[in-house]
């Protein structure tokens, strides 16, 4: 009885990691384009040139190192607000100054990826603009099924 338990709890932990990856897995699709327009099933479906799955690449490879560099930046300027606000005295106009360098860099990097989504959107003719709007209507749909089924 004690080990078909043990059995039994094991069986629902599996299966709750498997959902939970799955989950995770899928939901990346339609919230990050580049990963959606080069995913192999798109390619099909979208009827992308080997010219444009290259140049996609490259944009997505350069937005890559533009986040990287922006993350290592605000965790710097992160760990200067926390050793802001943990010290003795609180220093305001530091802090105000500090607050305002990690908005513009959120901003810069906002405004980046917005042209980047602009170049690729436009590297894409009219007909593969439309099968990309089918596609993400089709995955948003799916994925909102999903989540009214758990």
């Amino acid at each position: 009885m004690k080990l078909n338990k043990i059995i039994l709890s094991a069986f629902v932990f599996m299966g709750l990691a498997v959902s939970s990856s799955v989950m995770a897995k899928h939901s990346h699709g339609a919230k990050n384009m580049y990963r959606l327009l080069l995913s192999d099933r798109a390619v099909e479906f979208v009827d992308l040139t080997e010219s444009q799955r290259e140049q996609i690449k490259a944009i997505a490879k350069a937005e890559k190192a533009l986040v990287k560099s922006f993350k290592a930046e605000h965790k710097e300027n992160r760990q200067a607000m926390k050793e802001m606000v943990q010290a003795p005295t609180f220093d305001e106009q530091g802090f105000r100054d500090a607050l305002a360098v990690n908005q513009a860099q959120r901003t810069e990097l906002a405004v980046t990826k917005a042209k980047n989504k602009n170049k690729v959107w436009n590297l894409l003719t009219e007909e593969q603009q439309q099968k990309v709007v089918e596609l993400k209507d089709k995955i948003r749909k799916k994925m909102k099924k999903r989540r009214n089924k758990v």
